[in-house]
């Protein structure tokens, strides 16, 4: 036993695999000496060798385990040691990038508040100078208005006969004048109108009156326009709905609608309906078996400056202002406007008015 402390105690205090190797060999020569030992020598020796064999093996389990464990330890502390300074270089590495981003997104804010506040003094700027053109144009109202009114009453003078006889040829000639006039009056009216909306300038003159009238009053206006096209005014409004309103504007709003119908229908009817949803509102609707619109353009159907279908449009007069300025009304009006269309069927358009136009609290 003292032998076998002693081989054990001769191998390195940092034991290699070779020194357990060697150890074993030892171990193993030790046996084998044993057993001849045994059969030619010391018949007895069985007893005792069997003693002798398990505290040799238990010594030599208990250095494999040590070294094991040892040569584990070791390892795992270097793989320890390994894996904390690696992470510390990519702790470094990440606290460098957070860093560049930082400095980064910082530059490009400073960048985009400058360019913020670019825009919004150009916008600034912009609104400022279309108050300015809406209230140029706004006041600038009788001005232009008062030279077409002179032509086209002075044309009418003529047309009468009232200065004189005129030929045929004339009378045409002085017809396309007031026809031309007119339609530039309509033009004009309509860019002073959405001049004076945007301007804040409008006022409104409420009265009572009845639907029925008003509609009868458009259709005359439209019927003109509607013969010459072989196109039929449907109508079909109660007599007993009344409006306290500004009857100008609402006349305005249906006359555009029906006006529109006309000018976008080759053939069939056009239709206008109203009736009385309830106590507080009454519905306008105006139909026609037109062209139809597109559903990709629906979007800009109230938009200005736009006529939606502009391949089958450009021979159409107007400025595109028509639908854009009857939204505008219909919402000063306290009601709302939209559209249903079925390309190459026709179209409806529907407004919803109050009964009783109220006033805007200020407070």
């Amino acid at each position: 036993m003292k032998y076998l402390q002693q081989i054990w105690g001769s191998i390195p205090a940092k034991k290699t695999m070779n020194s357990v190797i060697l150890t074993y060999l030892l171990v193993l020569l030790g046996l084998i000496t044993f057993e001849l030992v045994e059969e030619f020598f010391y018949p007895d020796f069985e007893r005792w060798q069997s003693q002798v064999t398990t505290i040799i093996f238990g010594s030599l389990c208990a250095g494999i385990v040590a070294f094991i464990v040892s040569h584990r330890h070791d390892t795992l502390r270097q793989q320890l040691i390994e894996e904390i300074d690696e992470r510390k270089r990519t702790q470094e590495e990440l606290q460098k990038y957070q860093e560049q981003l930082e400095a980064l997104v910082k530059e490009r804010t400073r960048d985009l508040e400058a360019k913020t506040g670019e825009l919004e003094q150009a916008n600034i700027y912009l609104q400022r100078a279309n108050r300015h053109k809406s209230v140029f144009l706004a006041s600038m109202s009788h001005e232009l208005r008062t030279p077409l009114n002179s032509i086209i009453g002075f044309t009418g003078i003529m047309l009468k006969g009232m200065a004189g006889e005129i030929t045929e040829e004339q009378r045409k000639q002085l017809g396309m004048v007031k026809n031309s006039a007119n339609h530039l009056l309509t033009l004009i009216n309509d860019v002073l109108d959405v001049s004076k909306i945007e301007a804040g300038k409008i006022d409104f003159s409420l009265e009572e009156f009845g639907i029925d009238e008003l509609v009868t009053e458009t259709k005359e206006s439209v019927s003109p326009a509607a013969q010459t096209k072989g196109l039929e005014i449907l109508t079909n409004v109660p007599e007993d709905i009344t409006i306290f309103s500004d009857k100008r504007r609402t006349k305005q709003v249906l006359l555009n609608l029906c006006s529109n119908a006309v000018k976008f229908t080759d053939h069939g009817t056009i239709e206008v309906a109203a009736k009385a949803l309830n106590d507080e509102k009454v519905e306008i609707t105006v139909r026609d078996t037109g062209i139809g619109i597109k559903g990709e353009d629906m979007h800009e159907l109230f938009e200005p400056f736009q006529q939606v279908g502009v391949s089958i449009t450009k021979r159409q007069e107007g400025t595109g202002l028509g639908l854009y300025l009857t939204k505008k009304l219909v919402n000063l009006l306290r009601g709302e406007v939209w559209a249903k269309s079925r390309y190459g069927e026709g179209s409806e358009f529907t407004v919803v008015l109050p009964l009783r136009y109220k006033e805007e609290s200020k407070e």
